[in-house]
């Protein structure tokens, strides 16, 4: 291998290359020049390298044979207009690809825009109804934007949205892997070019009714600005050097190089957020972003401020968005994926950062934010994590989740693998490289190259390693608990055969859905109870429909009307009970905190399990109690289009919604009306010119303002007892349905309505069984489903009396399932309970297994069972080895889950054990992750009312307090003095119980736990025979 390289080296220095520019980056915030030497090798020698060096010189080689004055023509004029085109076309009610994509828009066909139905839109046609003078265009009651769809589909070209795949920037890298200045004069044309035109810009013209309202430039909205600030100041720093930079803009005095850093590096800076002097706000992914932002500008640029201010706050972002778990704290695991990519440019921006390339003073250390605890935990096998049956965790606002996936093992996707490759790099730590390497090794199946991929892996690949065949593992399911989202993953079987249940307790922070304990139900490959999830933020679909409660599967109190904003605020859910065990996984959440104290709700509580039939198939025992406030409405509702049951359903005269029921004149209570019937491209509502409506496209929700407006042909089911079988099948070639066998105990309505997903395009059968009293009640819903294709596996479930069940499978098998105060008699003799739960499992009237789960105890003819809760309280804690010490000899496991609570708390925190010690006579039990919440500076205060410099952004969401950290205790830094958190009334303000001697400036960290707090944990028994 070293004989080839150097054969190589001595081609390259006779070749033609040998004669091209050594490319000097102005500082090289991103690579260096010796880097950029060694990727022209790597470029000749990995085969990896050579397909991405090609495919960047593919992507420019027509660009630098057209004119400079053919670019200066193409790019928009001063003031254009821009725009996603999220209105679609006006004639076929179709959605359109972002920016002219997909072959909408056309350099081959200037100024049309072809539909995806077929037909070509001239916008530029005087004399067509198309015509877009360049500020849009109405047509039945919606704007179009054709002309800035056009102008964005240019720019975009030579940009790329948020990334680095547009023209300009592979005309940087291919400067830099060939150093022809052909690519560089071209590169400066577009720079140029486009910082001439941005400042005048407004940003995306789609989701802002004020013309005059500025959302960003060009096309980037908002955020998006900031996020290609990092790119331009990549392909900035990579051609500074180039005379062609150098050279006078053909727009003003300045050169091109300092047009750039006006008009698209410093431009726009501190329009969202005002991070001047270490401000911060939020900490929400928009802030991220214009941090991520500042910090490129500054390095490259040479402002000491901006450096400083980005790298004290990016640590801010560390610590206080991401949990001891590595989870991010926004309520969406699609927005920690994007969040992933900012904090990884920034602590790629922080590596590359030396302050001996500046001749300045005032400037910060370096640090490597990749041996951050908290950072690399997020990088680190997020995706594993969040893992249910082979998808990835999908609630909130993220796209729907209709794929079906059937592998026995998930290749990993490349950017998953892109971070273990920047940790394995990034690393000063001996002992995390070898794991990192052993990680990507075993996620590449031995062959890292197979999986690289773009400018990252070009440039900063070590040539050093060795290629180590693995064989790959069928994956197993994932059960876990983490604490920070009170969220519940439970999983069983392995390979295709996985499947899962996930349920979300909250806290409700940005990006959250209201699905506070919402059940989502994976297997036979698929996401079956179907979530709507999101597209556009603050659409009526979005704001009226997708986010709200009934749109889930969940339990909605009094029509929600506790609900305010995007929905109701809470800490989070307690924990009561959780079991790992082999056949039976389990979870008991329970959070009536997220309501009004004038709910009067006093329990809101979902106990579930997921409990095998056999190697492949399970079933879930759901029970859903809810103690306070006068109606319930349970929704049940999956992704299939065929729903069977032997109930009988009727229309309802004169009533078409689930709001119709309350409001049988509203105008959207009409077949056709209905708002589930009116919804058009872009996420809107089709106005019907009915000026009591209001219709809006942007923060607007429909009335009655809780989606009931959305469920439509609702019919009333005539119920027969206690229960309903309700079959949902899936139209899939393979039969795929969803059995749910529901009993309640309550006086109860049976309800069937239609609800449509996010584009209209499809429409799903949504149950909803109401109960309601003059007077607060008490109602209790119990679920038995499970899937299958075709025939389910279970024969027969019946409720032996309100606390027990027999569920008979076809195979012969019986499975006995108690509740608190339950009885039956099964073939090994009569069983009873008195535990949260208990199960006794038959194969073919054998016994195999006998469960219980939570304190008590069951007996079960000659065997008896007991689970004992250890309450204890902790004496002394070790924050930073995330160590409690408890006194006595107290009967706890490695692996095992516990609860931390205290009186002073609004919900209990769970840890799993990673190690226990005795200690004469005390038990120190070592958890998993970090105890820390929260770090930051104080402004000023010396009271217990302080003011701080950086938001506390899991305690503090939109207008309200969480509470999650009311009673947390606040530790000053410089005295080390404590003391318990009272509450929040802002994201920067801060109460205590008692003062504090506080200065301005001084360091802070919230934690998790403190003596005197009460660890409880969570028992289960099993005995298999």
């Amino acid at each position: 291998m070293q004989y080839f390289v150097w054969l190589v080296l001595i081609v390259l220095m006779f070749s033609p290359v040998s004669l091209a520019r050594e490319v000097v980056p102005k500082v090289g915030i991103y690579m260096t020049k010796e880097e950029i030497a060694k990727a022209r090798i790597l470029a000749e020698t990995r085969p990896f390298a050579n397909t991405e060096k090609n495919r960047i010189l593919a992507k420019v080689s027509e660009w630098v044979k057209v004119s400079d004055d053919y670019i200066r023509e193409l790019i928009p004029k001063p003031g254009a207009i821009f725009a996603y085109g999220i209105s679609g076309c006006p004639d076929h009610n179709v959605s359109w690809a972002n920016f002219g994509g997909n072959n909408i828009a056309d350099l081959k066909r200037p100024f049309i825009l072809r539909c995806p139905a077929g037909h070509d839109i001239d916008f530029n046609n005087p004399d067509s109804k198309y015509y877009d003078s360049g500020n849009g265009v109405w047509i039945n009651n919606v704007r179009y934007f054709f002309r800035g769809v056009y102008n964005a589909y240019i720019v975009n070209t030579f940009t790329g949205w948020g990334s680095d795949d547009g023209v300009l920037h592979n005309l940087a890298y291919a400067y830099a892997l060939t150093g022809d200045d052909i690519y560089a004069k071209k590169a400066a044309v577009i720079f140029d070019a486009l910082a001439y035109l941005s400042p005048t810009t407004k940003g995306p013209r789609d989701f802002n009714s004020d013309d005059n309202a500025i959302a960003g430039r060009m096309h980037f909205l908002t955020s998006i600005v900031h996020r290609s600030k990092v790119h331009f100041a990549r392909s900035f720093d990579l051609l500074y050097n180039n005379p062609a930079m150098q050279k006078k803009s053909f727009y003003n005095e300045k050169t091109i190089a300092e047009n750039v850093a006006t008009g698209l590096l410093l431009d726009y800076m501190f329009v969202e957020f005002d991070l001047r002097e270490g401000k911060l706000s939020t900490l929400h992914n928009h802030e991220s972003d214009e941090l991520r932002g500042m910090l490129a500008t500054g390095l490259v640029l040479g402002i000491p401020e901006y450096i400083r201010w980005g790298l004290q706050g990016a640590s801010y972002f560390f610590e206080n968005t991401i949990d001891g778990n590595g989870l991010y704290y926004e309520g969406s695991p699609a927005y920690a994926n994007f969040t992933q990519k900012v904090f990884s440019d920034i602590a790629e921006l922080a590596y590359y950062y030396n302050p001996d390339n500046y001749d300045l003073d005032n400037l910060p250390e370096r640090i490597n934010f990749y041996d951050h605890p908290k950072l690399r935990e997020f990088f680190f096998g997020l995706r594993d994590k969040l893992d249910i049956a082979g998808h990835y965790a999908s609630f909130g606002n993220a796209s729907s989740d209709i794929k079906r996936i059937e592998v026995d093992s998930r290749i990993p996707s490349r950017d998953e693998i892109l971070y273990v490759d920047l940790l394995y790099h990034r690393t000063e730590i001996p002992e995390l490289k070898e794991k990192y390497y052993e990680k990507l090794l075993q996620m590449t199946q031995g062959n890292p190259d197979a999986f690289r991929f773009g400018a990252w892996a070009l440039f900063h690949i070590k040539d050093t390693e060795t290629k180590k065949p693995l064989f790959k593992e069928v994956d197993q399911a994932t059960t876990a608990y983490y604490s920070g989202p009170s969220l519940a993953i439970l999983g069983s079987g392995e390979g295709r055969y996985r499947r899962g249940l996930l349920m979300r307790g909250g806290p409700n922070l940005p990006h959250s859905h209201d699905d506070v304990l919402a059940l989502y139900y994976y297997d036979k490959g698929y996401l079956l109870t179907q979530d709507n999830g999101y597209y556009i933020f603050g659409s009526p679909l979005h704001y009226g429909w997708g986010s709200q409660a009934v749109s889930h599967n969940l339990v909605v109190v009094d029509n929600d009307r506790y609900r305010s904003g995007w929905y109701k605020n809470t800490p989070g859910a307690n924990l009561y009970g959780f079991a790992n065990l082999p056949g039976i996984k389990y979870v008991h959440l329970d959070n009536p905190k997220q309501f009004a104290s004038s709910a009067n709700v006093n329990e809101y509580s979902r106990r579930t399990a997921l409990i095998d039939l056999n190697a492949t198939e399970s079933y879930v025992f759901d029970v859903f109690t809810v103690e306070g406030g006068k109606r319930h409405d349970y929704v049940f509702h999956t992704a299939a289009h065929i729903l069977e049951s032997e109930v009988k359903f009727n229309p309802l005269p004169e009533i078409w919604t689930l709001a119709g029921l309350d409001d049988p004149f509203a105008t959207y209570d009409e077949p056709g009306k209905s708002w589930g019937e009116r919804i058009i491209p872009g996420d809107m509502i089709r106005d019907l010119g009915q000026a009591s409506e209001g219709v809006k496209s942007r923060y607007w929700n429909p009335p009655p303002g809780n989606g009931y407006g959305f469920i439509y042909q609702l019919e009333k089911g005539k119920l027969e007892g206690d229960n309903i079988e309700a079959r949902f099948k899936l139209y899939d070639g393979t039969d795929t349905t969803l059995t749910n066998r529901l009993f309640f105990d309550q006086k109860t309505k049976l309800y069937k309505g239609l609800g449509p997903n996010l584009p209209g395009t499809e429409k799903y059968s949504y149950l909803i069984l109401r109960s309601e009293s003059e007077k607060n009640q008490t109602s209790r819903v119990i679920s038995i489903m499970d899937a299958s294709f075709g025939l389910s596996s279970i024969e027969s479930v019946t409720r032996l009396d309100p606390n027990s069940f027999e569920i008979k499978t076809f195979d012969g098998d019986k499975h006995y399932i108690l509740l608190n105060g339950g009885s039956a008699n099964t073939p090994y003799g009569r069983f009873s309970s008195e535990a949260e739960l208990a199960i006794a499992i038959f194969k073919e009237e054998n016994l195999e297994k006998v469960a219980i789960i939570g304190p008590g105890s069951a007996t079960l003819a000659d065997i008896h069972l007991e689970a004992k809760e250890t309450t204890s309280e902790i004496t002394k804690v070790d924050w930073n080895g995330s160590e409690v010490s408890l006194l006595g000899d107290i009967e706890v496991s490695k692996g095992d889950m516990v609860t931390i609570n205290n009186s002073q708390y609004n919900r209990n925190s769970a840890y799993r054990v990673k190690d226990v010690r005795k200690e004469d006579d005390k038990t120190i039990l070592v958890f998993e992750g970090s105890m820390i919440l929260a770090k930051g500076t104080v402004a000023k205060g010396t009271t217990k009312n302080l003011t701080l410099n950086v938001p506390l952004p899991t305690g503090f969401s939109y207008q309200n307090s969480t509470k999650y950290l009311d009673g947390k205790i606040f530790v000053c830094q410089r005295t080390g003095e404590s003391e318990t958190i009272r509450g929040l009334s802002g994201f920067k303000n801060l109460s205590l119980r008692s003062a504090l001697s506080l200065e301005s400036g001084d360091e802070f960290v919230i934690y998790d736990v403190k003596p005197g707090d009460i660890l409880k944990t969570l028992p289960k028994t099993v005995i298999q025979r």
